[in-house]
């Protein structure tokens, strides 16, 4: 390897990473074996297939336009020094913007598994910091396992999901911001641990503003020590502080809890994603919590995440309930908060993102969802109202903006036979009876549910199914049950349209014996082919 040829090399224990130029990347793209030569290498990186080469020429053109900002841009080839192989390349994706840019990489999956591309990032990172490069985010595949790992492993943490992860590494991050209170209430915990329950212990890790750095000067120290059992309780403690005027409050975290955190029952999950350990008692501990993680992961990008969000936003309409049958401001701010809370949880999971930071940075992490409307306004409308009706209003509000924020973008299935077949049926066998017998009794009440049962079930069909769409509750009227029942047979003709659409017949028979032979119309076909007696199911002799 000629290493002194080289623009800008990057040098490890290992590898050499160097970038490409205007100049070595046009000879790259136009004679690969004397490129070879010239910079003593064998390439053995990653296939070039049409789109890489492509990819190659459009970076070339882009090098001789920006020069001086090529270093943010330009590949770097990953050389290993042993073999003087090129085994893969990485690379910034774009100038820094307010110090934040991305990166991705690639390599010949025949040198994975040897740590190359971790430690490959590694001195990347270092390298971009040196170039006043502060936070770099990066995206992986759902099941590129091998890469988050490398993430992992470089500092990144989970951000959320889109389909893809996403992953961000603060290269400003110091580690855990532990003041000497802080770290004699560790070494006490452990030292107590130590005596008083060995094998309870786990781990401790640093969480919230300690873990951050978002600190202030009446941060307390916010720990995840997880126990193996109930005798690590006894490490639980809390206490004041009056030289600093600083509250703590030391609680356990047991396996159980964590196990629940990993199904997403809301978006405060930076105690499995952000938690940076600080003493590890029990090895396999780290492990354990890298599948709960995984686990979770696997909800936040997956359309399970529309799952957890619903569960949020039910919660959500609860505690809106809540509200509305309060009595008192108190009991109705109080359910407001309930609302609030999970209506946030509900738009965070829907676009598979977490909480990593305190309450404080709340709408900014909310911000970068780019949702399609400001939650800051609609929450602060709520939180300023003065009077119960205002409050009310304002939530309503809320409710309404997350409830079309959090929807499953899904595709609807068209209309076939067989996703539609029996469905008018069903309609008219529930409550085609009741709606004549309700207008004949005068039964106001069977009148208005089951009207409501049909609209519900239609609506049921169309959020899988493309039909048309066939509302008629506001129709009701609680004083001519007659004419609901016009209502009910005008809305079953609308959906037999659909019917008609597909070309599929209704099932409908003059009497109970047409019924009968068509229903056994295919036994008696089956008997006549196999000689089969219908009433026994037994061969005829």
């Amino acid at each position: 390897m000629h290493i002194e040829k080289m623009t800008d090399p990057i040098e490890t224990e290992r590898l050499v990473l160097f970038p490409y130029t205007e100049e070595n990347l046009a000879l790259f793209n136009r004679d690969l074996p004397g490129f070879e030569e010239t910079y003593g290498v064998v390439y053995r990186g990653e296939e070039l297939d049409h789109l890489l080469t492509g990819y190659l020429r459009k970076l070339e053109r882009e090098l001789a336009e920006d020069p001086e900002n090529a270093l943010f841009f330009t590949e770097f080839l990953i050389v290993l020094k042993e073999n003087d192989h090129v085994i893969g390349s990485i690379d910034y994706k774009y100038i820094p913007r307010d110090g934040m840019t991305e990166v991705g990489y690639g390599m010949n999956p025949a040198y994975e598994g040897h740590g190359y591309m971790t430690e490959a990032l590694g001195a990347f990172l270092e390298f971009g910091k040196a170039h006043g490069i502060k936070k770099v985010r990066a995206d992986t595949r759902p099941d590129n396992i091998r890469s988050q790992n490398v993430l992992k492993r470089c500092g990144f943490r989970f951000l959320h999901a889109d389909g893809n992860l996403w992953w961000e590494a603060d290269l400003e991050d110091k580690g855990p911001t532990l003041t000497d209170a802080h770290r004699k209430i560790i070494d006490a915990v452990i030292r107590k641990a130590r005596a008083v329950c060995p094998e309870s212990l786990a781990m401790i890790s640093v969480c919230g503003s300690a873990a951050t750095g978002d600190v202030h000067p009446k941060s307390d120290l916010d720990l995840m020590i997880l126990i193996n059992d109930d005798r690590g309780r006894a490490l639980a403690e809390g206490f004041l502080l009056d030289d600093a005027g600083i509250g703590y409050d030391l609680y356990c975290t047991t396996w159980e809890m964590l196990e629940a955190l990993a199904e997403c029952p809301h978006a405060h999950l930076a105690k499995l994603f952000d938690a940076k350990p600080v003493y590890i008692a029990d090895p396999a501990a780290g492990k354990r919590i890298d599948d709960l993680r995984e686990r979770a992961l696997s909800i936040l990008c997956s359309p399970k995440r529309y799952e957890k969000a619903s569960a949020a936003y039910e919660r959500a309409k609860s505690s809106l309930a809540d509200c509305f049958l309060a009595d008192s401001l108190d009991g109705i701010r109080m359910a407001a908060a309930s609302t609030i809370c999970d209506a946030l949880y509900a738009l965070m999971l829907s676009r598979g993102a977490i909480f990593h930071r305190g309450v404080k940075r709340t709408f900014e992490e909310l911000r970068a969802l780019n949702l399609p409307f400001d939650p800051e306004e609609a929450v602060l409308r709520v939180i300023r109202a003065e009077t119960p009706d205002a409050i009310r209003e304002a939530l309503v509000c809320l409710m309404k903006e997350t409830e079309a924020a959090i929807r499953c973008p899904s595709e609807r299935e068209a209309p076939t036979i067989e996703n539609l077949s029996g469905t008018y049926e069903e309609m008219f066998s529930n409550w085609h009876g009741k709606m004549e017998e309700s207008a004949g009794r005068g039964d106001v009440y069977s009148s208005f549910m089951s009207l409501a049962s049909l609209e519900g079930m239609i609506r049921e069909i169309g959020e899988s199914v493309s039909i048309a769409e066939i509302s008629f509750m506001d129709r009701f009227d609680p004083d001519d049950l007659t004419k609901n029942l016009e209502t009910y047979n005008e809305a079953l003709a609308e959906y037999l349209r659909e019917y008609q659409k597909i070309g599929m017949e209704l099932h409908r028979y003059e009497n109970a014996d047409a019924f009968v032979r068509a229903y056994l119309a295919d036994i008696e076909q089956s008997n006549r082919l196999f000689g089969t007696d219908p009433a026994s199911g037994k061969e005829n002799p």
